[in-house]
């Protein structure tokens, strides 16, 4: 500690990299009081790592800055919960797999073990900061709220792959109608077979034979058929973008809510207007720079001004019930997954033992029998030929 006219001394810029998980004690605290809130001393936590973050930040001037590492235990250090929320995850998911008679009391853990591995930070999170949207992956969030917007997404992405795949065809086609040769390792692109179908029709376009009339015809319609498909798929892309950002744009205000979502596009306005005040419109260097920034700024106050219009259609921000829900969801689908995972090799297992079952009965006693008196009848006829014979049971 650094101590100036008897207080800890103020700084513009804090850098450290303090020392992780140092335990300490209060008893030989010179100042116990300044950790008290965020430095619990316990059975199971007694580390300073955010009495460093407290004592750097009080040691920051009001407009000053600091960067730090930190382990992650700062947002997960509690060693208290955490083993009693493991212990009764796994009592209560035992009691209730291990009476089923399909998976014993071993694989029935290993089920326990997989789904705690993947969930367990998630837990930390909702133990320290609660049911937080940052839990939610965007699947979760589009299934509950914005299927049907997903779903025009899916639907314009599908015309896309269609349209592109028609004009493969239609570049195909307009290839053999022009009698278009590729040099070798030349890629024959839509852009290529326009080029050549403009100098083709270019040279045709004075001729007055019938034959050449009719050439010329063909070549414009190949023309024709290759832009009328660019065309619709440049529109497709063009609304599946809007969607796309209008779905985004959605995604956040669900998650942020009205309020924050404004407070950061004000923020970028403002740096907007920053930047456009120190160029030069007689620039012309500049005059471009200024055409962007206007459009950018543009952009920003028309997503600011549809910001509440937005949020009323999709029923407001996420609200704390809705975000438990859809977290315990996550969980419950997760546990899911690696409970059919184990149930499908037991599934396996099953299979292959009727398998082996089927391998080793599948011929009947009847058919044996059988066989063992076509043995016989030939054993006879064998022994009538002077053979020894075959020898049966």
């Amino acid at each position: 500690m650094i101590l100036e006219d008897g207080t800890y001394r103020k700084f513009d810029r804090v850098l450290a990299n303090p020392p992780f998980s140092q335990n300490y004690s209060r008893a030989n605290m010179k100042f116990e009081s300044r950790f008290r809130e965020f430095c619990p001393e316990t059975k199971t936590s007694k580390k300073a790592d955010l009495m460093f973050v407290q004592h750097m930040i009080a040691s920051l001037k009001p407009d000053g800055k600091m960067a730090t590492i930190m382990p992650h235990g700062v947002l997960f250090r509690d060693g208290k919960k955490m083993p009693e929320v493991r212990h009764e995850l796994l009592t209560t998911l035992k009691d209730k797999l291990i009476p089923l008679g399909v998976l014993d009391e071993f694989k029935s853990a290993g089920v326990f073990v997989n789904w705690w591995q993947q969930i367990r930070y998630d837990l930390k999170t909702i133990i320290s900061t609660g049911w937080h949207h940052s839990l939610i992956p965007d699947d979760y969030l589009i299934a509950e709220f914005f299927q049907s917007e997903a779903d025009e997404i899916e639907t314009l992405e599908g015309q896309i792959s269609e349209a592109q795949s028609e004009l493969a065809d239609a570049v195909e086609t307009a290839q053999e109608v022009a009698a278009y040769e590729a040099d070798e390792g030349e890629k024959v692109s839509a852009a290529v077979l326009k080029k050549a179908l403009k100098a083709l029709i270019d040279d045709l376009k004075g001729s007055t034979g019938d034959s050449a009339r009719t050439e010329l015809a063909n070549l414009q319609v190949q023309d024709r058929a290759i832009k009328t498909i660019e065309k619709r798929i440049k529109d497709s892309k063009a609304t599946l973008k809007t969607k796309t950002d209008e779905l985004e744009l959605k995604l956040q205000l669900k998650r942020l809510g009205g309020d924050d979502f404004k407070a950061e596009s004000q923020k970028l306005i403002r740096q907007v207007d920053a930047q456009l005040a120190n160029l030069d419109p007689g620039n012309k260097s500049d005059k471009k720079k200024i055409t962007a920034l206007y459009k950018d700024k543009a952009v920003l106050e028309a997503r600011l001004a549809r910001t509440d219009g937005i949020l009323a259609a999709i029923g407001d921000q996420l609200s704390e019930e809705e975000s438990r829900r859809l977290i315990l969801k996550k969980l419950y689908d997760i546990a899911h997954q690696e409970l059919n995972r184990y149930l499908n090799s037991e599934k396996r297992g099953l299979v292959q033992v009727v398998e082996n079952l089927w391998d080793k009965y599948a011929v009947s006693s009847s058919e044996l029998e059988s066989e063992r008196k076509t043995l016989k009848e030939m054993d006879g006829f064998l022994k009538g030929l002077g053979y020894f014979g075959v020898q049966t049971q």
